[in-house]
């Protein structure tokens, strides 16, 4: 979707340490560092002998015990967030978004488990290993299990981070998060690396370094992404190597995987680059160990978990960290700290009448009770760890979660949790979008900022006029994504209509694969539907690569774009239109007049009680008529625009018609006349030329 190229390869790895890499296709099977990174390393004479004395642990075939292969083992693990700006220091949420996916790999409860073949099905292997955040940190102290350190070291980071803050290896499994790496390995982007385990091994040589957009899959993590890049990290940090490694002779040590020549990429599960196995199988590109696709990979084997359980059953490499004394000690067992609550919700936009599903989750703590508040929902109230909520009132309504356990209790509000939308047709409108006045967001739009603190701001360049929007995408890393959403609108009455609107933008660097979509939900915004993608070099309206200065427009930069709603007319529900940027290599974006633009069916607009001539309207006003069957002497009548909010009403006497002028500041577009005298009432679409 951010036109990556994350799918194509995962990682480098050599004995030393695993490097995971993204490289054009072209690349994929040609750069794997192995060889580079082996060499780096063994010019150590120590750091040779304790990756031999290791491997000799670690593939030596039965060396687990069966009391070790019968036991899930518990993984303290602590998260070092180390952020440049706030782009890139994510989410408690992220946090354990990202450990729950462990976890499931790491049980073989992933739901796409099914999915791995058949003739690899005998050697699927749970293996029994679970990850918990430490509630205890090094000095005793009740801790979340989550550290940020704002520091410029996240740009380009290396083990260079751990000097900022390192937790015991012997104790704990460190994760730093950083925003992008370099170790010095030219042809691709660097996603993560991970140490396997060595004896007496040194805390600067341990634990896994990896970008902010690989955690998860929400938040600031990139939209393939599933979240695997740990999964794949983990495993070399419990001591397993790649399938490919060796090529065809076969150098993972482990008897269940099948030779692979080359690492892979994609999922063409028809691949078998090695005949020399017998049986001859095919490539295991479901094996979370290969460079295939996150959607492909779905199992460890029974052979690479008899070498993470050799790496557990030895204190010396990673039994230290497992032990029942360290999981008291790091606060995984025995300890109670006050849980700090969060709220989790399958979704945050829902149509007047429809449910949410809500999930509660702690960090600090454990074993804790819930109360919930939901205003504005039914229930109002629960106690309950999953409820479901149904709103039925269209506006925006906060959630609060309180978490208790024996040392006390935390409450967690969140503003604006859940946005209902109306599901009843507003008057239909002709949208006239400058950005001359006012504040964004405001009646008509709503900003939405998935990844930082820079959202479409109202500036003061615009294609005409005094203004228009702005991303400013040139002080932001890539896969930023922005929304502008608007508020539901009628298409019902239009016969034509079209989406017009002007944009400019420049690019940062040549290899910038920034894109704007447009979409459409008819569903209140819970499902979209992409009506334009404009990207690449339909893009830029300005062609000159800036990486010095912040883009801003002239009049030759705008371009005109237009989408046609021919397949959104006639909508029985209210349509919500969205525009989404997502920026790769990109300077700023700017965004102005966006209109609506379309044609009324005249049927509709005129009923058998009263016509509104002329209509369109002039700008002065329009006329009220009654028909023959009107009775009464007098009619209420209110003029309200496309948001429902009343404009104008009155109360008008006689047998009519009344001249009805239009209030100062109405903007042009399609207005809703509400009429009512005696029992006859009704509602017409008034134009506004």
């Amino acid at each position: 979707m951010l036109f990556s190229f994350s799918r194509l390869a995962r990682c480098l790895a050599a004995l030393s340490f695993s490097v995971l890499t993204v490289f054009p296709p072209a690349l994929a099977q040609e750069i794997c560092g192995f060889d580079v990174l082996l060499e780096r390393q063994s010019s150590d004479p120590d750091w040779a002998r304790a990756r031999a004395e290791a491997d000799a642990q670690l593939f030596a075939p039965a060396l687990a015990s069966e009391t070790q292969q019968a036991v899930v083992h518990l993984v303290p693990v602590v998260f070092h967030i180390i952020y440049a700006d706030g782009s890139d220091n994510i989410s408690d949420a992220q946090i354990l978004d990202q450990l729950e996916i462990l976890n499931r790999d790491f049980r073989r409860q992933n739901a796409d488990a099914s999915n791995l073949r058949a003739v690899f099905q005998p050697v699927a292997a749970d293996p029994e290993i679970e990850f918990r955040l430490a509630t205890l940190d090094p000095s005793g102290n009740c801790t979340n299990g989550i550290n940020r350190v704002q520091s410029s070291l996240s740009i380009n980071a290396n083990d260079n981070v751990k000097s900022l803050i390192s937790w015991d290896n012997t104790k704990y499994l460190n994760v730093w998060v950083v925003r992008s790496i370099n170790i010095n390995i030219s042809g691709g982007t660097v996603l993560g690396y991970a140490y396997p385990p060595s004896v007496n091994q040194p805390a600067s040589l341990d634990g896994i370094v990896m970008r902010h957009d690989r955690v998860g899959t929400i938040g600031s993590a990139v939209p393939d992404s599933e979240g695997r890049t740990l999964t794949h990290e983990v495993g070399h940090y419990f001591g397993l190597r790649h399938p490919f490694q060796g090529g065809c002779s076969g150098g993972d040590q482990v008897a269940d995987t099948p030779p692979v020549a080359l690492a892979s990429s994609g999922c063409g599960l028809s691949a078998n680059t090695c005949t020399n196995d017998n049986p001859d199988l095919p490539d295991m590109l479901e094996n979370y160990m290969d460079y295939s696709d996150e959607d492909c990979q779905n199992t460890f084997t029974q052979g690479q978990k008899t070498i993470m359980k050799n790496s557990i059953a030895q204190f010396a490499l990673r039994g230290d960290v497992t032990s029942g004394a360290n999981l008291t000690a790091t606060g995984l067992t025995g300890q109670v700290c006050t849980p700090t609550p969060l709220v989790r919700q399958e979704t945050s936009v829902v149509c007047a009448g429809g449910s949410v599903q809500f999930e509660a989750a702690v960090i600090g703590g454990n074993a804790p009770s819930y109360t919930w508040s939901f205003p504005g929902g039914s229930p109002s109230s629960s106690t309950q760890p999953n409820p479901l909520v149904t709103y039925n009132t269209p506006g925006e309504y906060d959630v609060t979660l309180t978490a208790t356990n024996a040392a006390g209790s935390e409450q967690t509000t969140v503003a604006g949790a859940i946005r209902v939308a109306q599901n009843t047709l507003p008057a239909p409108i002709l949208l006239s979008g400058g950005f001359d006045q006012g504040t964004v967001p405001n009646a008509e739009w709503t900003v939405v900022s998935h990844q930082d603190d820079v959202p479409f701001e109202l500036q003061s360049v615009g294609f005409s006029g005094g203004g228009g929007l702005r991303i400013r995408s040139f002080i932001t890393t890539n896969g930023q994504v922005d929304d502008l959403i608007s508020q539901p609108m009628n298409l019902s009455l239009f016969t034509q209509a079209e989406l017009r609107f002007q944009y400019a933008f420049q690019k940062r660097v040549a290899a910038g694969l920034s894109a704007l979509r447009v979409l459409a939900s008819t569903d209140c915004g819970q499902t979209w539907t992409t009506l334009r993608v404009i990207g690449g070099n339909q893009l830029s309206t300005n062609t000159t690569l800036n990486s010095t200065t912040e883009f801003m427009p002239g009049p030759a930069d705008w371009r005109e774009a237009t989408v046609d709603l021919a397949g959104l007319l006639g909508q029985g529900t209210p349509v919500v239109f969205r525009f989404e940027f997502s920026a790769e290599g990109a300077n700023d974006l700017y965004l102005d007049q966006v209109e609506l633009n379309g044609v009324l069916s005249e049927t509709e607009l005129s009923q058998p009680g009263f016509r509104v001539f002329p209509n369109p309207s002039s700008e002065t006003g329009f006329w009220l008529q009654p028909g023959p069957s009107f009775s009464g002497t007098s009619v209420e009548w209110a003029l309200v625009d496309a948001l429902g909010r009343t404009v104008f009403e009155q109360t008008a006497n006689g047998s009519g018609p009344w001249k009805i002028e239009w209030p100062l500041g109405c903007a042009p577009g399609v207005y809703g006349l509400s009429y009512r005298s005696g029992d006859q009432f009704g509602r017409l679409a008034v134009v506004k030329q």
